[in-house]
């Protein structure tokens, strides 16, 4: 689920396997929160979709990636705090999950890069904090094919932090590919966006 059903291949130096899990499916540990919100929404397809479905979790992935902090043991793994939004229904609903991406920004203090958006970056809420140095930084959105979506319908999230000079991919997002969906015995489209949180860790 972690790769495969994602149209993804396993490079081997992500995912973390257990030695003794307690059933198979459990073998590996997740690197992504997508499947198993896909999963979720598998188990309620009979619910009603026409004005659309939505669904959100904020928890950890494990990544073969080395201790998260300085003052941690190196035990050749890390865990990571992510978010995920989906939205299911008559439409895969893009341009509703790309707002979600824009509202959390907002909520995070991150304003748009004036390239990405110039008529959000003037607005009067980005410029006091701007002028008041309240800002936790930019970000942008830019086009980027990725197997798990729909060709030319997804794009990466990036950010960077106040006083620093480079933007740092942190999430995506787009229409889940045929599939995809199909993997997840799924028969309607949707999109969904999952993003690191640890990135915003003072």
């Amino acid at each position: 689920e972690n790769f495969a059903y994602l149209n993804k291949d396993d490079d081997g130096n992500t995912a973390v396997t257990l030695a003794n899990p307690k059933t198979i499916e459990f073998q590996v540990i997740r690197t992504s929160l997508i499947p198993g919100t896909l999963k979720t929404l598998a188990e309620n397809r009979s619910m009603k979709i026409s004005e659309g479905i939505r669904l959100f979790e904020v928890s950890d992935v494990v990544l073969m990636n080395g201790p998260m902090d300085a003052d941690q043991a190196d035990i050749g793994c890390k865990n990571e705090r992510h978010l995920v939004v989906l939205y299911a229904g008559p439409t895969a609903g893009v341009e509703i999950t790309h707002g979600m991406v824009d509202r959390i920004m907002q909520a995070l203090a991150v304003v748009p890069n004036p390239a990405y958006c110039p008529e959000a970056a003037a607005a009067p809420g980005v410029e006091r904090l701007l002028t008041n140095n309240a800002h936790f930084g930019e970000y942008v959105v830019e086009p980027q094919e990725n197997s798990t979506f729909f060709p030319g319908m997804s794009a990466v999230l990036k950010v960077k932090k106040n006083g620093e000079s480079e933007f740092k991919e942190i999430g995506y997002f787009g229409a889940l590919h045929p599939s995809v969906l199909s993997n997840f015995k799924l028969s309607f489209p949707a999109s969904i966006f999952e993003m690191n949180l640890e990135f915003f860790k003072k």
